[in-house]
Parts: C-alpha cells; sequence; structure tokens
C-alpha cells in the first residue's frame, strides 16, 4: 500500500504555512515533529527566544504563529517524533526529522560509522529515513539503511530543486530513488515577497554541498535487519 510519510518542518518558512498545513491534514499524510516546528510551539507558548536563535528566525517564526491559528499550532503540538511502519521480510522503516534523540542534533552523509549506526541501532529500525540537513543521499550502514529524503525547500546542496524520495519494498529488498521537481524560483519569490518574505539566495542557487543522488535513478538495497 502506497502511503505519504512527512520528515518534519511542515510549517515554517514558507508564504502560505496555513495553506500546507491545511493540505496536509485534507490529504491524511503522516508527519514528525521537526526543529522548526519545535521553534513555532515555543513562539505559541509564549516562551523566550533562546539565547543561541538568531533573532530573524524568531520574527519569521512569530509571523507564522500569527498566521497558523490555535487550531494549527495544536496539529504541530500533536505531531509525534517518529513514524514506525513495517517492512514485511525487512524489518522496520521508522522515519524522524533529524535523528531517534533530537530534532536538532545533525548527521551529515559522511558522518562516521558510529554515528549513522547509532542512528538505526536507536530508532531499531532496519531503514531510518530523515530530513533535516536538507540533502537527499543514501548509505549503507551495517545490515540496515540510512538516508535523507531531501527537502521540499530550501535545498542544502547544489541543486536547487525540491527533492523527496520514493521507497519500492519487495521482500527484503529495498528501492530507492530521489525525485526533483522543476519548479519556477521567480514564481516562488513572488510568493514569498507578497508575503512579506524575503526569498533566500539558495531557492535560485540551491546550497553549498554536494548532490549525492541522481534523480530519478534508482538505488537497490538488499536489508538483513538492523545493525547489532
Amino acid at each position: 500500500m502506497d502511503e505519504v510519510l512527512l520528515a518534519g518542518d511542515l510549517a515554517q518558512g514558507g508564504p502560505d504555512p496555513a495553506g500546507v498545513l491545511d493540505l496536509v491534514a485534507a490529504r491524511g499524510w503522516a508527519a514528525v515533529l521537526g526543529n522548526a516546528d519545535e521553534i513555532l510551539l515555543t513562539v505559541a507558548g509564549g516562551l523566550p527566544r533562546a539565547d543561541d536563535e538568531p533573532p530573524a528566525v524568531w520574527e519569521r517564526a512569530e509571523w507564522t504563529v500569527e498566521r497558523l491559528g490555535p487550531d494549527r499550532v495544536e496539529m504541530l503540538r500533536a505531531l509525534p517524533v517518529a513514524i514506525r511502519r513495517p517492512l514485511p521480510g525487512a524489518g522496520d522503516l521508522v522515519v524522524v526529522h533529524a535523528t531517534p534523540w533530537s530534532v536538532w542534533d545533525v548527521v551529515l552523509p559522511d558522518a562516521p560509522e558510529a554515528d549513522a549506526g547509532r542512528m538505526l541501532r536507536e530508532a531499531g529500525a532496519s531503514v531510518l529515513a530523515y530530513g533535516h540537513i536538507h540533502t537527499a543521499y543514501q548509505r549503507r550502514v551495517g545490515s540496515g539503511l540510512l538516508l535523507c529524503a531531501g527537502a521540499v525547500s530550501m535545498s542544502n546542496d547544489a541543486d536547487p530543486r525540491p527533492a523527496y524520495t520514493v521507497l519500492a519494498v519487495t521482500g527484503s529488498e529495498v528501492t530507492v530513488t530521489v525525485h526533483r521537481v522543476e519548479v519556477a524560483p521567480e514564481a516562488q519569490a513572488a510568493a514569498m515577497r507578497a508575503a512579506g518574505q524575503t526569498p533566500p539566495d539558495a531557492l535560485r542557487a540551491g546550497g553549498p554541498w554536494p548532490v549525492r543522488s541522481t534523480a530519478g535513478r534508482p538505488v537497490t538495497f538488499t536489508l538483513d535487519g538492523p545493525p547489532a
């Protein structure tokens, strides 16, 4: 059965946060809490800005919370930190935002094997998918698979197009395909300006990291279960 799972950061940073949450709710897509969602909950709760939080981020979060309203804020508050789905013959798929233990910690594509292994062990997963770092990749870790699904905005790699990842599971085989969406950056920038926001350069140029997954090219992994 096909299912859409979202790796967090649902409402912060775009020109229509309310519309995004309404679409997610209408389609019944499951999602996890992201660090940007957590910032929105902090703002909505009237808590002070952390000393290390840039004022511009806080101001944009205040702008977002005003447009969400209390019901959508409660939708964010109800989000879990992880989604687990069984993969018949291949253990479990777990989706988190950043790591199984934090919505903030960063695990990069070339993280040490011990850090990558911890991701799968603490999740109890044979496949762990996450977002947070905004660059799509896949990596075999022991007997399991670690991957970042990419991001639908603010790419950190050199391809600025929105990226999402499709998993196809057949027994112990998992085929991973990264897709990129053709968009008009000028239209995105215009929508942000119309909403009173300043478009980031990454809309047109992408980020500083190399592209690690060729769009549209399937990569198949055979799994034996989660790392010991």
